[in-house]
């Protein structure tokens, strides 16, 4: 009822519908290792409509479970709407934070054919990280920055950098030769 300060009154009935927009709700932060891509682990609803902005690092921006390769920390918005049959739009939106570790940029130099019974293998990374270094067996032969290894035949190494994020980065890298015994014969 609608009352007019003149004192008339008039009465009119609608009929108000409810559209069912119920979402997903998609985590709000996510951590990632640099070089890795991660599938959204919540899946949104198919017969709604998704845009996901930016829409760099993103394998379909109108996907409801896109797949994720940024390069660097950045937060994500999806904008989510659905059409109702009498052509009414609802509409909301959801952000996702995908936290990036640095780039570990693991290297290592030495190895190759040597010489001498023994080498020395320096290992260096672009961020900080601890470097282990495993037999070939993938016996753990200690944790550093340098490393000297015996030197007979041809061995294959594995060197892996994990990071405070527990991401990792390896190099598989082969030191070859050692020392050679020359027998001369009497004359």
């Amino acid at each position: 009822t609608i009352n007019t300060s003149t004192g008339c009154s008039s009465q009119t009935c609608i009929t108000v519908t409810i559209a069912d927009f119920s979402v997903a709700t998609f985590p709000t932060s996510l951590d990632l290792c640099f070089g890795e891509s991660l599938q959204l682990p919540v899946a949104g609803d198919p017969d709604l409509d998704y845009v996901w902005s930016p829409a760099i690092g993103i394998d379909d921006i109108n996907s409801n479970q896109p797949t994720f390769n940024p390069t660097e920390t950045v937060t994500y918005t999806v904008t989510i709407s659905n059409e109702s049959a009498n052509g009414q739009i609802c509409q909301t939106t959801n952000q996702v934070t995908f936290n990036v570790a640095s780039e570990i940029g693991l290297s290592v130099v030495g190895g190759g054919p040597i010489c001498d019974d023994q080498t020395t293998i320096t290992a260096s990374t672009i961020n900080a990280a601890t470097v282990e270094l495993f037999a070939p067996d993938l016996t753990s032969l200690g944790t550093g920055n340098s490393f000297t290894v015996d030197v007979s035949g041809s061995t294959d190494y594995l060197l892996v950098a994990t990071n405070a994020q527990n991401c990792t980065d390896s190099v598989t890298f082969t030191v070859s030769g050692g020392p050679v015994d020359i027998i001369v014969p009497d004359s």
